[in-house]
């Protein structure tokens, strides 16, 4: 019964969570700017993951979320590092990264086409494109939006866990302690102030619960950072949802 309790309690607050982001998201102003671009694409990336996530704790199928949920985590702490940095060349660097990987991605399946003349229509079906002008279009779009934001020593954008590294100590022991619940469902290193209201991995067993409590804690902070850089929602809202998390029924 304790155990039904503690999980309906957290499916309910991750319901009310995805509300707000929804309603946040919705808030964020229409502009260009590079940092909101990316802010509110990875802000969109952890509403669709959370809430897929907390679509699969119904059917108790853990495995699955935690694909989601590693995917989660490195969203939250690649949106930290991008934000860390007020040059916009952390946003530059990562919009490049994603475009230029999609761009290989493309000119891979035209090198396929043109290796396997007779096999063209299944190699564009596998990508959702109808014919060879659509991907070639799709190229041409593609290397058009990487122009523009070519610059002489642009870096390389680096790894999730160079991304918490360069934030710091805490941020990097978050990350390592989640990643080793989700490869062996122990605690590897735990951070003294961080994790205090992140899931206590030893000894529990409890997956789902610890699945549902993380996605929570993430979600919760990126709404944190959506109401600190927009002012939506509103940080006093947001606090119930903590207060949750640092006192687990």
């Amino acid at each position: 019964m304790q155990h039904d309790t503690r999980i309906n309690t957290l499916r309910a607050a991750l319901v009310d969570a995805l509300s707000m982001a929804r309603e946040a998201i919705g808030s964020f102003p229409d502009t260009r700017n590079l940092y909101s671009m990316v802010f509110k694409g990875l802000t969109e990336a952890a509403h669709d993951h959370a809430s897929a996530i907390l679509q699969l704790s119904g059917g108790e199928q853990t495995r699955s979320a935690k694909v989601l949920l590693r995917t989660l985590m490195e969203g939250w702490i690649t949106t930290r590092y991008v934000l860390a940095d007020d040059t916009k060349e952390r946003a530059r660097s990562y919009v490049m990264k994603e475009l230029t990987e999609t761009l290989g991605f493309l000119e891979k399946l035209r090198r396929l086409v043109n290796e396997n003349p007779g096999e063209e229509h299944a190699v564009l079906a596998s990508a959702g494109l109808s014919t060879l002008n659509d991907l070639d279009r799709r190229i041409t779009k593609q290397r058009g939006y990487i122009q523009p934001l070519k610059k002489r020593g642009l870096r390389s954008f680096p790894s999730v866990a160079d991304c918490a590294r360069a934030v710091g100590l805490e941020l990097e022991l978050t990350y390592r302690s989640v990643y080793g619940f989700l490869l062996s469902q122990q605690v590897h290193v735990r951070a003294r102030d961080t994790l205090t209201s992140l899931p206590n991995h030893a000894g529990d067993g409890d997956d789902l619960y610890e699945i549902l409590r993380t996605t929570l804690y993430l979600l919760i902070q990126m709404l944190g950072m959506t109401s600190e850089h927009f002012g939506r929602p509103e940080r006093e809202s947001l606090e119930r949802f903590e207060t949750l998390l640092q006192n687990p029924q």
